[in-house]
């Protein structure tokens, strides 16, 4: 009796345990709701043209985050007391979600939502293939090192025009101002407003 006793308490007391350790484990989809954590601009489902762009991360409470450009996921990161339970982009190839960290980055001439051009792959293998088989988009392996680089130099112009006055005071993950980037809703906008200048 006290062994099974014992045992069934084992249990409880790893499936606790793996219930607590369980929340990182998984990236989740976002909705059309859904807008870039760090620049406030549209994310990009799945079966989208930019799709294959988006990146999220869960942060320490659990909270799922998304963002439509794997730079705006490093500069968001800046910002953050606590470093994030785990982080994912999506394979280019497969658009699965795949750990962030265990990617392979390409950068391309490729147009992605914040221009960063940048293709993501599960493994190292798919990242050459890529370039191999598309040689007219000047394909380079690169890595995270590069991407976060970048990423920072653009958070510290963006952090520079928010001190001058530029941009509202406040957090850094404020909306910001990109053009198009491949949202076909400015364009409309845009043309309804000429439309109506006749």
């Amino acid at each position: 009796m006290k062994k099974g006793l014992a045992i069934f308490i084992c249990s409880i007391m790893i499936l606790s345990i793996l219930a607590g350790c369980g929340g990182a484990d998984h990236a989740e989809e976002p909705t059309h709701e859904d807008l870039c954590a760090f620049c406030q601009m549209k994310i990009y489902l799945r079966e989208e043209d930019m799709g294959m762009f988006t990146a999220q991360m869960q942060t320490a409470d659990g909270q799922h985050l998304y963002f439509d450009d794997v730079g705006c996921l490093l500069n968001y990161e800046r910002d953050m007391k606590e470093k994030p339970a785990a982080s994912w982009v999506r394979d280019y190839s497969t658009l699965e979600w795949v750990t962030a960290k265990d990617s392979t980055p390409v950068k391309a001439d490729i147009k992605t939502p914040m221009k960063y051009g940048y293709a993501l792959f599960a493994t190292q293998d798919a990242a050459q293939k890529f370039v191999s088989d598309n040689q007219a988009l000047k394909g380079k392996e690169a890595s995270w090192k590069e991407i976060d680089e970048i990423s920072h130099q653009r958070y510290l112009k963006r952090k520079e025009k928010m001190n001058n006055g530029g941009m509202h005071s406040g957090s850094m993950n404020k909306p910001m101002d990109h053009g198009n980037n491949g949202d076909d809703k400015h364009k409309s906008d845009d043309k309804q407003k000429n439309d109506g200048k006749h």
